[in-house]
């Protein structure tokens, strides 16, 4: 018997879907965490990017969409680099979790996706 979650991913949209929004909150986390280790707040990481405090705020609560462009630009802002990393999709479920400066959503047996932030050695 299948859990809700397993029927749930079993539709491929909505595994899709979930993939997005685990990319995203990954994204999202980083940056925070970034912005937290670095005491940079929103507002000065708008400053930093020539942009407003308020869509600093979309981009990170996931009310706006953020382009690999932005993510890229913000990294860089925080003196970081992305590196992302593919792998195969597996059918057998998702857990997403964090292991240091890397977020990754992993199936119970392996892998499917990691993103692995680097210090570009650039001051922020």
């Amino acid at each position: 018997m299948k859990t809700k979650f397993e029927e749930f991913i079993g539709d491929a949209d909505n595994h899709r879907l979930l993939e997005q929004e685990a990319l995203l909150l990954g994204a999202t986390e980083t940056i925070s965490t970034l912005m937290e280790s670095r005491n940079i707040t929103k507002a000065a990481l708008a400053k930093l990017l020539g942009t407003s405090k308020s869509h600093i705020t979309q981009l990170l609560s996931g009310n706006r969409n953020m382009t690999l462009i932005t993510l890229a630009d913000i990294l860089f802002s925080l003196g970081y680099k992305a590196k992302l990393t593919a792998r195969p999709l597996r059918e057998s479920g998702i857990a997403a979790y964090r292991w240091g400066g890397t977020y990754r959503v992993t199936t119970t047996r392996d892998l499917d996706a990691d993103v692995l932030w680097e210090d570009s050695g650039i001051a922020a």
